[in-house]
């Protein structure tokens, strides 16, 4: 039987001056500072609320670009605005819109665990990465009366994504996406929570290379939305390491044969891979063994952990995404938006945990 352990993820936090922001606009919403006098040094704000002068000298440039603040060349900055009156509001409806019930199951069970105790109706629909119905859907919860969107886009949104246009173009409730970042030209306030997939490929590939693996595969068959993200990470930690790339053991393509990638492991010598999807490392199980290479004495797996990574031939190690907690903290962001009154936009990304099984030489 097998051993797994787990590395904590790493905790979720709204950006330094972002969160320092938000302090001083409360400060001036309860009267601290009138309009006309002048705030603190930043030395002093820096002190009095334990930040570096960097995030002071941010947060600040963030209530001037909301008109509350003016800097005054030479003399400091003046309170010139105080912060509307925003009083909490109800929450009682959510939609939730995601692609598929398979992957997205852990995140609509963390979204009920916040809402369900604070008596707030969650509906949730399914797209099944159709572009059309996502666009419905989002429609239909408009007409439906939602109070605020979770919803995880079929793709990543892109600056000139007419799909994206249309999906946020009457989006004027509070909204959170899942696993996707918005646009920079997004003018609606949209948050999102994501999961790290850079820093958790690189942790795992980082756990091959401290093991001994100096050839390194990777194999990405049919998880294109993970690419650039995963390939980042990967390479990161090759070249942090010094081990050179050997690129017939990077496949990043559509429809990739588990027996033609086997075959390069056993061509090229790879002893350690990292694989996207589960279903992929599943076929690729008996691809390894039918080349004669054993795992994991001739060949190390990481991959991204999913529902029969304990179960399967040989236990597999990888990378899990906190997809519980990833659903949760979208829930908590939009709570706090209705709580607060503020229309403030939160990027939220956590870490994955890498969990250590047979497949990459972990015992009992």
């Amino acid at each position: 039987m097998s051993v797994a352990r787990a590395t904590p993820a790493e905790p979720a936090r709204l950006v330094r001056h972002e969160h320092l922001a938000l302090q001083l606009r409360a400060e001036l919403a309860r009267g601290r500072w009138d309009v006309g006098s002048r705030l603190p040094t930043f030395r002093v704000l820096a002190r009095q609320y334990h930040a570096s002068m960097a995030t002071v000298r941010q947060a600040i440039a963030e209530l001037g670009h909301q008109g509350l603040v003016q800097s005054r060349q030479g003399v400091g900055v003046f309170v010139v605005a105080l912060p509307a009156e925003r009083q909490p509001r109800p929450f009682r409806r959510l939609a939730v819109v995601l692609p598929n019930p398979e992957f997205f199951d852990r995140v609509s069970a963390g979204i009920l665990s916040v809402a369900e105790p604070r008596g707030i109706d969650v509906t949730v629909s399914m797209t099944h990465y159709q572009p059309d119905e996502e666009i419905r859907r989002v429609r239909q919860a408009l007409r439906q009366g939602a109070e605020a969107l979770v919803i995880a886009p079929f793709r990543q949104p892109a600056e000139d994504d007419d799909h994206w246009q249309q999906l946020v173009a009457d989006l004027r409730l509070p909204t959170v996406l899942i696993e996707r970042v918005p646009p920079d030209s997004t003018s609606a306030p949209i948050s999102h929570v994501t999961t790290d997939v850079a820093r958790g490929t690189l942790d795992a590939v980082r756990h091959l290379i401290g093991h001994g693996a100096r050839r390194l595969a990777l194999y990405a068959p049919g998880t294109r939305i993970l690419w650039p993200t995963v390939l980042d990470g990967f390479l990161a930690a090759l070249h942090g390491a010094g081990i050179p790339v050997v690129p017939e053991l990077v496949v990043c393509e559509e429809g990739a044969s588990a027996i033609g990638f086997a075959r390069r492991c056993a061509d090229f010598g790879a002893d350690g891979i990292f694989v996207t999807r589960e279903p992929s490392t599943l076929e690729l199980l008996p691809a390894l063994r039918s080349v004669g290479l054993r795992i994991p004495d001739d060949v190390a797996i990481m991959e991204f952990c999913d529902r029969e990574a304990a179960t399967a031939e040989v236990a597999l190690s990888g990378i899990v995404q906190p997809r519980f907690e990833v659903g949760a903290m979208a829930m908590h962001l939009l709570l706090r938006r209705f709580e607060t009154g503020l229309d403030e936009v939160c990027h939220v990304s956590y870490r994955p945990r890498l969990v250590l099984r047979h497949s990459c030489g972990c015992h009992d």
